[in-house]
């Protein structure tokens, strides 16, 4: 398999979801709902409600391509038609009710969901790719799975560069306790180990090597 490029979807993911938004029974198990929170509309009301919202979100986003905020119209439409009964209950349920919405109509609406074509097989082979270019998989830090809205979910990944300075002092300390004939110094996101002779930088190099697992390191501009 020849990778010239991944092309992400508009929400950054690698995940294919298919749904019927305007699904009669989204509006008409949402309108059900809300009655028992003391919101009575009926699903032809909640629709335009929901379709209405969602076009002034659109409408008033500076990207090119904008994404809709479930969460946002079902707290709008909440916003705007609560009463007494709705004010009184419970503030965390409160706060859940459009989190809640969203995600029951996203699973009515959704007819497909699942990995692009390929996803696997492509990861498999960025991954070979990395390591044959010694690039350490390491390097790459997983965030946590985020909740953005609805069925949408994030997860950052950061590519580490350099040393963190805690990171940089155990190092520092680790080589100056073997008592090897070197000296450690922290420069910047560095550290740089120094010596007269070339047994004691490869001691050193290796010590390092044996002791820390799980930081991607590099061994650079040693000389003889």
């Amino acid at each position: 398999m020849d990778i010239r490029a991944i092309a992400f979807d508009v929400n950054g993911t690698l995940i294919r979801i298919q749904t019927e938004d305007g699904d009669e029974q989204i509006f008409r198990s949402a309108a059900h709902f809300l009655t028992y929170q003391g919101i009575d509309l009926h699903r032809d009301q909640v629709r335009d409600l929901y379709f209405q919202i969602m076009k002034e979100q659109l409408r008033a986003s500076p990207e090119e391509y904008p994404e809709f905020d479930a969460v946002g119209i079902w707290g709008a439409i909440i916003d705007g038609h609560m009463t007494d009964f709705t004010r009184a209950l419970p503030a965390g349920k409160l706060r859940q009710l459009p989190l809640f919405l969203a995600e029951m109509s996203r699973g009515i609406a959704r007819r497909r969901l699942g990995l692009y074509p390929f996803v696997c097989e492509v990861l498999d082979v960025l991954r070979g790719r990395m390591t044959k270019r010694n690039v350490d998989i390491r390097c790459l830090e997983l965030g946590a799975v985020e909740k953005i809205s609805g069925d949408k979910i994030r997860r950052t990944v950061t590519v580490k560069v350099g040393v963190p300075q805690d990171r940089s002092k155990q190092i520092q300390k680790l080589i100056k306790d073997s008592k090897l004939k070197v000296a450690a110094s922290i420069q910047g996101d560095a550290v740089r180990v120094s010596g007269a002779k070339r047994d004691d930088l490869q001691a050193a190099i290796q010590l390092v090597r044996g002791s820390v697992a799980d930081l991607p390191l590099q061994f650079v501009n040693f000389r003889d």
